[in-house]
C-alpha cells in the first residue's frame, strides 16, 4: 500500500467482445486508485490489431518475454514429475526464470540461451517410467495463474501424472492468424494488407526457433501449428466465431488425438467462452475415451479434489 517512488508501468493487454479480459486494465486502474498508486501507468495495446499498436521493436521484445518463459517452465513441466530428487527441478526453473528476466531487462534476445537450459534439464536424472499425461486448456489467465486454480499442476503431479499446459503464446499466435483471415475479406488497401502480414510472419517463426533450441527436451512437446487448432474446433464452431472457444475445443481435441489421458478445461466462474466450450466438449467426449472435466473456479480451490480422484481411477486403469 505505500506509493511508489517513481513511475512504473503495467503491461496489461486488453481485447474486444464481452470477455471479462477486456475489463483487467479497468479493474487495474481502480485498485491502484483505492490503494493511491497514481503513478502507474497502464500499457494496454489490444488484440483487435494483434498488438500492432506497440512500437514494433517493444512488440518483439514481449512476444520473447511470453514465449521465453513459456518454453522455460514447459521444459520443468515435462522433467518435474519424473525428477528423482525432489526440488531439482523448480531450483533450475528459478534460475532460468531469473536468467530470462536479466535478458530482457537488458533488452536482448533471450532465444540464446533455451539450448543452454535445455542442457541443464536433461542433467537432472530421472525415472524412465511414463506417468498419465493431462492436458490443460480453457481461459489464458486461469489456467497459467497457480494460485488462481489453486495450483492444479501441483495437484497432478502430486497424483502421479504429467500436465502439459496449453501455452500463453498459443494467443499470441492465433491473433495474427485470424487478423489474416479477417483482412482478406474486409480491408481494400493492398498496401494494409502486406505490412500487417510482414509484421506477424515474424512471430510464427519466432515460435519455430524456440523450439528449435529446446528440442533436447521438448522434441514430444511441440505444440501442434495455430491453423490445426483452428481447424480443430472448427468442426463444432464457426471459424469467425473467435476466441478462446475454439482453441479450448480444437486443442482439447488435438490432445486426445495425442494420447492424453485426460484434458481439463478450466475457467473463471461465469466465463462464457468457457460455458460455451464445456457444453461443447459434453458432446463431443463420447468420440475419444479419455475424461474430458471443466472445472470453473470462482475462489473454492476444493473442487481440485475431482482431479486427483479420476487421476486415481485412471492409474488404476492404465495397470
Amino acid at each position: 500500500t505505500e506509493k511508489t517512488p517513481a513511475n512504473h508501468i503495467l503491461f496489461m493487454p486488453t481485447t474486444e467482445g464481452p470477455c471479462r479480459f477486456g475489463q483487467y486494465t479497468l479493474l487495474n486502474r481502480i485498485v491502484f486508485h483505492r490503494l493511491q498508486l497514481e503513478n502507474v501507468d497502464i500499457l494496454s495495446p489490444s488484440s483487435i490489431n494483434s498488438y500492432q499498436g506497440l512500437p514494433e521493436k517493444l512488440r518483439r521484445l514481449l512476444m520473447h518475454a511470453v514465449m521465453a518463459s513459456d518454453i522455460v517452465f514447459k521444459m520443468a513441466a515435462k522433467t518435474r514429475p519424473y525428477e528423482r530428487s525432489k526440488g531439482d527441478t523448480n531450483q533450475l526453473l528459478e534460475k532460468c526464470t531469473q536468467k530470462v528476466e536479466s535478458i530482457l531487462q537488458k533488452k536482448e534476445n533471450p532465444i540464446k540461451s533455451i539450448k543452454e537450459f535445455a542442457s541443464l534439464f536433461s542433467k537432472i536424472p530421472i525415472f524412465t517410467e511414463k506417468k498419465p499425461l493431462v492436458g490443460l486448456v480453457g481461459e489464458i489467465y486461469v489456467r497459467a495463474n497457480a494460485f488462481a486454480n489453486g495450483g492444479l499442476i501441483d495437484i497432478i503431479e502430486e497424483n502421479g501424472a504429467e500436465a502439459w499446459l496449453s501455452p500463453m503464446h498459443e494467443w499470441f499466435l492465433y491473433v495474427p492468424y485470424m487478423e489474416r483471415i479477417i483482412i482478406k475479406k474486409f480491408r481494400e488497401s493492398m498496401l494494409s494488407k502486406i505490412a500487417s502480414l510482414a509484421k506477424n510472419v515474424y512471430i510464427f517463426r519466432l515460435e519455430h526457433n524456440y523450439y528449435k533450441e529446446a528440442q533436447l527436451i521438448l522434441h514430444d512437446r511441440k505444440e501442434p501449428p495455430i491453423d490445426e487448432v483452428v481447424q480443430a474446433g472448427a468442426q463444432y464452431l464457426p471459424i469467425e466465431f473467435d476466441g478462446e472457444s475454439i482453441l479450448t475445443i480444437g486443442r482439447a481435441v488435438l490432445f486426445a488425438k495425442q494420447a492424453a489421458d485426460m484434458v481439463i478445461n478450466i475457467a473463471p466462474f461465469g466465463c462464457m467462452p468457457g460455458t460455451l466450450s464445456s457444453s461443447i466438449l459434453l458432446e463431443i467426449k463420447e468420440k475419444f475415451n479419455i475424461p474430458f472435466l471443466s472445472m470453473f473456479y470462482d475462489g473454492d480451490l476444493d473442487i481440485n479434489h475431482k482431479v486427483a480422484a479420476l487421476l486415481k481411477t485412471i492409474k488404476k486403469h492404465k495397470k
